[in-house]
Parts: C-alpha cells; sequence; structure tokens
C-alpha cells in the first residue's frame, strides 16, 4: 500500500494520545526491575538476603493476581463508562501506587501499592480495544498497531535507566555526625517514583483534553474535558471542528 494514502486521514491526535499513555505506563512499570533486590534489602524484609527473591515473587504475583482478577471487571465498565475514564482511572492507579512504592517503608506498603496497580489498572486490553475503534479504516491499522510495540519497547529501553540513575545507592544511606538523614536518604527510591508518576499525570491530562471517547453509543455525549481542550486549542489559533454534543445544541 502507497504511505501516503495510508497516512491520509490517519487519527494522529487520537494515537498520539494512546501512544503516550501506552509509554509512559511501559516506563513505569520497567522502571522498578534495576532496583527490586536493593529496595527489599532496603525494607529489611528478611535477615537473609536469600530469600529476598521469594518476596520479589510476592509482589508479582500480588499484581498479577489482582490483574487478572479486575480485567474483566474493567473490560464491562469500559462498555458501561466508556473508554477514555477506565484509561484515566488506570493511570491515576498507576500513578498513586508508584507513590506508594516509592515512599513505601515496609514490606506491607510495597504490596499495598501492587495491589492498588493491579486492581486499577487494565489498560493493555482496553488500549487496544480503543486502537481498533480509532483506526477503523483498514489501510490505518497496520501503522495504527505497531505504534504499541514501538512505544512499549522505547520505554522498556528508558524506564531501567532513568530509575537507576535517580535512586541513592544505599553506599550513601549513612546518616551525618548527628544521626541526621536526608529526605533522598530516608526515601532512597521515591525520587524516580515522583518523576515518573508526574509524567503518569501528564499523560492523563492529555488524555483528558485531547482524547475523543471511541465507545460507538458513547462517543457523542458531552465531555467536559475535551471541551476544556478544545477551547484550549483554539487560543492558540489551531482549528477544531464542531463536536456532537455543539450540534444538538445548536438545533
Amino acid at each position: 500500500m502507497d504511505v501516503r494514502n495510508q497516512i491520509q486521514g490517519f487519527p494522529f491526535y487520537q494515537m498520539i494520545v494512546l501512544s503516550l499513555v501506552r509509554f509512559t505506563e511501559s516506563i513505569a512499570e520497567t522502571s522498578l526491575y534495576p532496583y527490586i533486590f536493593p529496595y527489599l534489602v532496603h525494607l529489611q524484609v528478611s535477615e537473609n538476603k536469600s530469600d529476598i527473591p521469594m518476596y520479589i515473587a510476592y509482589l508479582a504475583s500480588a499484581n498479577s493476581l489482582c490483574t487478572i482478577i479486575s480485567n474483566l471487571y474493567w473490560g464491562r465498565q469500559a462498555n458501561i463508562w466508556g473508554r477514555k475514564p477506565v484509561l484515566i482511572i488506570g493511570m491515576i492507579g498507576l500513578a498513586i501506587s508508584m507513590l506508594v512504592y516509592g515512599f513505601a517503608q515496609s514490606f506491607t506498603a510495597a504490596m499495598v501499592s501492587k495491589l492498588i496497580k493491579g486492581l486499577s489498572s487494565a489498560n493493555m486490553a482496553t488500549v487496544r480495544t480503543t486502537t481498533g475503534e480509532v483506526a477503523h479504516e483498514k489501510r490505518h491499522q497496520s501503522l495504527a498497531f505497531s505504534l504499541f510495540p514501538l512505544m512499549f519497547n522505547f520505554g522498556f529501553m528508558i524506564g531501567p535507566l532513568l530509575a537507576s540513575s535517580l535512586i541513592t545507592p544505599l553506599t550513601e544511606l549513612a546518616p551525618d555526625d548527628d544521626g541526621n538523614l536526608t529526605f533522598r536518604q530516608k526515601y532512597p527510591f521515591a525520587l524516580p517514583n515522583v518523576v515518573l508518576a508526574m509524567s503518569l499525570f501528564i499523560a492523563t491530562l492529555f488524555m483528558i483534553l485531547l482524547f475523543e471517547e471511541t465507545h460507538p453509543k458513547l462517543k457523542n455525549r458531552y465531555d467536559f474535558g475535551l471541551d476544556m481542550g478544545d477551547k484550549i486549542r483554539r487560543l492558540m489559533g489551531i482549528s477544531v471542528e464542531p463536536r456532537p454534543w455543539a450540534e444538538v445544541n445548536s438545533r
């Protein structure tokens, strides 16, 4: 197929937002990999370091189990509330879980963060469904669906590098002569989680302001966030087509 024909009419705004969602979620999820062992050493989950892989398995299993449990629920809610609210809830849930994880001072708090993440996020399936509804023309689908593995792997590369550069090494956690600890010494793993949580909140803001609902029965309802985004774009001199609810109100 001719590339020019494939790009013509491509839903760029929608796909940029969805790609941003996938990219930030990938960074957030993979950023935990480099420091999971020293993280649990810092939490003092066990005096025997050979037991720590078992605790890593507990965290991973809790997250996966909660995701399995919640997937069907969020899939159903995506048909009732729409795709956009479910995607927003998933990103906010992931951001909150990262903040809890970064500031955790016990294994229980770390486990709670994984429960929050697993129970609130089912965005993988929702994003794929939404992509199929955004790129409904066959000529756009190959390009649209190829963006997600690209964004995931790009995030997979950046996440560990970013996190490993922002954490405070355990060798630098000794207090000063007065026994005081700096913020980064008290919370050595907080900074990467704060930075990535902020990136998720920014992606959520883009989702609220720019993303159009794709559910066939709900896409024409009034969307306050999208309406505000349209007003901002008009102030910036960007032309915006009238929304379905504006046409209804004008009659």
